[in-house]
């Protein structure tokens, strides 16, 4: 296997892929967990959704959530032989319809041929670390969770808002935990977006104290290790995808970035409805009220900083920590996108004749007139 895969790499120009893929399979992993005690755990399935059905004033909308690493022990039973023929035909049985996704999701590359797909994904399935982390992965969600009624109302929200939009098409795997990744990358696998496909790693919503992430990763970005972050997760990366890009390269202001993220932000909390608006930007309760509470005060700090465009003078205002430094311990972060979340909420309340999908791809060139016209006063 190792010089088929080594060969088609560098035919195809795929060595930094099937790189990624030999620390991701074999594991660059501080310690191992101990599987039997995990095993031994009950873990809470959260929410009862049972109850959950369609809204039949939106449209209606086919949900189908694909749990690919259901297929890992179906692989093993069918998996006859080591020849290429066998295990590629293993493969296209059960994971041809997430190619496009796997391909850009495990080797950041597009079009990585099935041959090599096949080869990575049947070791995954016939490594025994792997099932035992599917096996914890069931008892948060088994195989029957009803993610269909999760994603139910945010995608028939989805499909009326955004009409114009491919819905995406939804899939759970494991594609390991990759502990060479800085801390602030290790969310990476939460969620990966490429193009209409959306692939959700389970094993990063395993709640606040599972023992298997970087140790390192601190406790305010393990908070969106819960399921209670999975429909924000999930819905942040799409809306993402359709936004213009903009980035640290492009030398924003702190308006635009404030405005960028703020958009996002007011089309997640019409998707999302049932979710408290402290989740959708991964703030505790109290610091939700705090920021509420200071609002004005926030806003008059960053009026020195809006068109500035030195990152390094307000990084502090948009960058990720548990808090934000110069107001202490108790403060709440990012707190310009916080700012930006309640500038475009007074900008549509004015102007409701703009739609969803106009906000969100408005043009970046644009967004110091809609902070003119939102006539924003905390």
């Amino acid at each position: 296997m190792d010089t088929f895969v080594r060969n088609h790499c560098s035919e195809q120009g795929m060595v930094r892929g099937f790189l990624f893929f030999i620390f991701l399979f074999v594991g660059c992993q501080p310690s191992q967990p101990d599987i039997e005690a995990l095993k031994a755990k009950n873990y809470p399935v959260y929410l009862d959704l049972e109850r959950v059905s369609a809204d039949p004033s939106l449209p209606s909308v086919a949900v189908k959530i694909t749990r690919l690493e259901r297929y890992f022990d179906s692989i093993k039973v069918h998996l006859r032989g080591n020849t290429l023929a066998d295990t590629l035909a293993v493969y296209r049985r059960y994971f041809s319809e997430a190619t496009p996704l796997l391909s850009a999701w495990l080797f950041r590359l597009k079009n990585v041929p099935d041959t090599i797909l096949a080869q990575m994904v049947v070791a995954f399935a016939v490594d025994s670390l792997t099932l035992a982390f599917i096996d914890t992965i069931y008892r948060y969600y088994p195989p029957d969770y009803p993610f269909d009624k999760l994603f139910l109302r945010p995608l028939q929200r989805f499909k009326h808002y955004f009409p114009s939009f491919t819905l995406p098409k939804i899939f759970t795997f494991y594609p390991g935990y990759d502990y060479q990744r800085p801390v602030y990358f290790q969310l990476d696998d939460q969620v990966f977006v490429y193009e209409s496909y959306v692939g959700i790693g389970l094993h990063y919503f395993l709640g606040v104290d599972a023992p298997f992430y970087h140790p390192e990763l601190p406790r305010y970005m393990r908070r969106r290790c819960r399921i209670e972050s999975l429909l924000p997760r999930v819905f942040h990366k799409v809306l993402e995808q359709y936004q213009p890009r903009l980035t640290p390269a492009h030398f924003p202001t702190l308006l635009q970035e404030m405005i960028h993220v703020g958009i996002r932000y007011y089309c997640l909390d019409k998707l999302l409805e049932e979710v408290p608006d402290s989740e959708l930007i991964y703030y505790t309760s109290a610091q939700w009220q705090w920021a509420q509470k200071f609002e004005a005060r926030i806003y008059k700090m960053l009026l020195p900083y809006l068109f500035s465009k030195d990152y390094n003078q307000y990084k502090e205002f948009i960058a990720e920590g548990p808090f934000t430094k110069r107001l202490g311990a108790h403060s709440a972060p990012r707190l310009g996108h916080f700012i930006g979340w309640r500038i475009v909420q007074s900008y549509m309340e004015g102007h409701p004749e703009v739609s969803l999908d106009s906000l969100l791809t408005m043009p970046i060139a644009q967004y110091e007139q809609l902070f003119r016209e939102a006539k924003y006063k905390p």
